[in-house]
């Protein structure tokens, strides 16, 4: 995919913490000889695709070896890519051209007046265009046309949701559109400025002018302002969880979807595009003749789902807390009830004796050592009065039936009240199967 980068942010309202992790690390460069106009790079670093104002089409692997270079009609300025790399996508003039991972044309579509932008699914199944004649166009992987929707002037950035459901395109008129996969608007916004930059996440639209803006059902749901520039280009994972932003100053950053800054890096001169993998490893900038490859710091959060006990479950006397972690680095946890620290390793053996009864919060926090951070929370209902009460309660009928003779029935008829009182109102009564006889003792 490939969308516009953005810039710095605090947001104008109070948000949750959130641990930053370390920026991105330099890969590898190389010179096209020519300025980069755009780039995209595949999971894993594996391929990035390179247009450049020299007329040509490259395509690099992992070793930055360069596959090939195909010469375009015109001067290429946008490229996507697959997550596979086996499908890169050019903007050329008015056309757009799907080459293979050898080389190889596939097909081309003639839009009549210049692309602006483009960005594809992972799979590369299909392809949104921004064009200077007002349309959006969303073609399938065998270059026919799906829908074309027209703008109320230039669409100068699009993207297109990981599933294919949602496009969001930004114009020179300053309206930001979110389109269903049908063609069919959802909502527009009307900004302040020309959209160089837009990028889906979920169903909200991160939009960029002289600062990224989140949108949400067509109303602004947060910003920010700290730093203030010319926004490049917005680019987003294949989760539609993160945004690769960038300025006209060089400064590329990592926002969520949360609206928080995970990284940021200074790429140097003023960066025309940047693109993140689908999977979120690899960054590639173009900035000035270069395209530079970035690898990128672990930005997937760990997942956490507690398994024991249930979530709204009654608990009492020795409790063990277990939780399922799925992360591939390594990582610390904290297992806190009601706030206060309990272990820090599963499973966790809780004595209740202690606690009063009633509601309490269980929770398992993970911190990777990538410094993302996950949690996940239960509340259960202690009850170890209702335990008590019958352990009363059959120590007494014990004393009954040493006087003498006792029927189990009457005994029964004892428990069965002392339950009633402490069970929770919405179990169901306790039935009796049968009358006993009597016990005679001796």
């Amino acid at each position: 995919m490939d969308k516009k980068i953005l810039a710095l942010v605090v947001t104008l309202f109070v948000l949750p913490c959130v641990s930053a992790v370390a920026a991105p690390t330099l890969f590898w460069s190389y010179d096209t000889g020519g300025t980069v106009t755009g780039v995209a790079v595949s999971d894993g670093g594996n391929y990035t695709a390179v247009a450049s104002s020299d007329g040509y089409l490259y395509l690099l692997n992992k070793s930055k070896k360069l596959m090939w270079r195909e010469k375009t009609e015109n001067t290429p300025l946008k490229v996507g890519i697959s997550s596979k790399g086996d499908r890169i996508f050019v903007g050329d003039g008015s056309n757009v051209y799907l080459y293979n991972k050898t080389g190889d044309l596939q097909w081309e579509f003639f839009v009549g007046d210049d692309i602006e932008d483009l960005a594809v699914t992972p799979t590369g199944d299909r392809v949104v265009v921004g064009s200077l004649n007002h349309n959006i166009y969303l073609l399938n992987v065998v270059g026919g046309v799906l829908w074309k929707y027209k703008a109320n002037s230039p669409v100068l950035s699009v993207d297109i949701s990981s599933d294919g459901k949602y496009i969001a395109a930004g114009t020179s008129g300053s309206i930001t559109y979110m389109i269903t996969r049908d063609g069919n608007l959802l909502w527009e916004y009307i900004n302040t400025r020309s959209i160089y930059g837009v990028g889906v996440l979920g169903r909200q639209i991160i939009s960029g002018q002289r600062y990224p803006v989140f949108l949400e059902d067509g109303h602004q749901a947060g910003s920010y302002t700290s730093v203030v520039c010319d926004i490049m280009s917005i680019d987003t994972t294949g989760d539609d969880e993160f945004a690769l932003v960038g300025c006209d100053d060089g400064n590329i950053y990592l926002i969520d979807s949360q609206k928080h800054k995970r990284w940021s890096y200074e790429a140097g001169e003023s960066s025309r595009d940047a693109s993140i993998s689908p999977r979120g490893d690899f960054i590639a900038v173009a900035s000035g003749s270069t395209v530079y490859i970035l690898e990128s710091p672990d930005i997937a959060p760990p997942v956490v789902e507690i398994t024991s006990p249930k979530d709204g479950g009654s608990v009492s006397g020795l409790i063990d807390i277990d939780a399922k972690v799925t992360e591939d680095s390594s990582y610390t946890l904290k297992v806190t009830i009601d706030g206060d620290y309990a272990c820090s390793k599963l499973p966790c053996t809780w004595n209740t004796g202690a606690a009063s009864d009633g509601e309490h919060t269980i929770k398992v926090e993970v911190n990777d050592s990538g410094g993302n951070v996950e949690a996940d929370s239960i509340n259960v209902i202690l009850s170890n009065t209702l335990m008590g009460g019958i352990s009363s309660e059959i120590s007494e009928t014990k004393e009954i039936v040493e006087e003498g003779r006792v029927t189990l029935k009457e005994t029964e008829e004892a428990l069965r009240e002392r339950l009633d009182e402490n069970l929770p109102a919405n179990l169901p009564p306790i039935r009796q199967d049968r009358d006993y006889g009597p016990i005679i003792k001796g």
